[in-house]
């Protein structure tokens, strides 16, 4: 077991032996999370591994197959700020703008809001709809980790870091939405859906992923949603229909800030406008 302590590596590989040689340490990357997690206590005996000197971790860029690279610890006020990523996914601008205040935005890194495992956040819906993935590096060499298989859901390997994140281009006639219902004293999701959809020439959705954060204890496809609109053209009749299936299967968080009832009518609330969004925003 760590002894505890910090270390502040230069490189890549020398996090990553620092964390495959000392169970139980922690990654410092925002850091926010470290501060709010309900067993923090128990971080006073863990070896924390500060990424922040690391070159090559940062950065925003669009690869020649419109594939967006953003490097794991990319601030989410850098998201705000890009222009790239404005162009390419507005739905990811706004929901990073609408995560946290200022400060939080300034401090907390992109990668570390999709795998927090915080119920509340909701970078991880829309991650799940953009069809993200994790580009890790650890002592076995490097993978690459589907956010549907992602934390917390499964949990990175020992002495894994993730490196960047990368976001497909849906190609074209596809669009994407997100909304939520935020608390207004934690600033996270009561209640948070995201949707995207491409549609073939005819007006019809070839794909959908729609996914739900804040309204159960951890990120959620929604895959009656898109079973409910695969193969429909997106009109009102079908939109209502895909939102009526929203939350089958599924337990409702029930707590001071929502009911498990009030939770659920959310999901198909904010199921139906995330959809109407991204339907527009396929440009038919």
């Amino acid at each position: 077991m760590s002894s505890g302590g910090y270390a502040a590596p230069r490189s890549l590989d020398e996090a990553v032996a620092l964390l495959a040689q000392n169970p139980g340490a922690r990654v410092l990357a925002g850091g926010g999370q470290l501060l709010v997690e309900p067993g923090r206590h128990a971080i006073a005996g863990s070896l924390l591994v500060d990424l922040g000197r690391i070159v090559g971790l940062t950065g925003i860029e669009q690869e020649t197959d419109g594939t967006l690279r953003i490097g794991a610890m990319t601030t989410l006020a850098s998201l705000v700020a890009s222009g790239a990523v404005a162009a390419a996914c507005p739905a990811l601008v706004e929901a990073a703008r609408t995560t946290g205040d200022a400060q939080a935005r300034n401090r907390a890194s992109f990668a570390g809001s999709i795998v927090s495992g915080d119920p509340d956040a909701q970078l991880p819906a829309l991650a799940t709809a953009l069809d993200a993935a994790l580009h890790v590096q650890g002592p076995n060499g490097t993978r690459t980790v589907s956010v549907d298989d992602a934390p917390p859901r499964h949990p990175l390997r020992a002495g894994e870091v993730i490196v960047a994140v990368t976001i497909p281009d849906a190609g074209p006639h596809s669009g994407v939405g997100c909304a939520v219902v935020r608390n207004p004293a934690t600033l996270g999701a009561v209640c948070c859906v995201a949707a995207s959809v491409t549609l073939d020439d005819a007006g019809a959705v070839a794909t959908c992923r729609a996914a739900l954060t804040g309204a159960a204890s951890r990120p959620e496809r929604l895959e009656a949603v898109e079973q409910a609109l695969a193969g429909r053209r997106p009109d009102a009749g079908a939109i209502a229909a895909a939102a009526a299936a929203a939350g089958q299967g599924l337990t409702f968080r029930d707590d001071l800030f929502g009911s498990r009832g009030y939770r659920a009518h959310l999901t198909r609330v904010l199921t139906a406008r995330a959809l109407r969004q991204a339907v527009e925003r396929s440009g038919r």
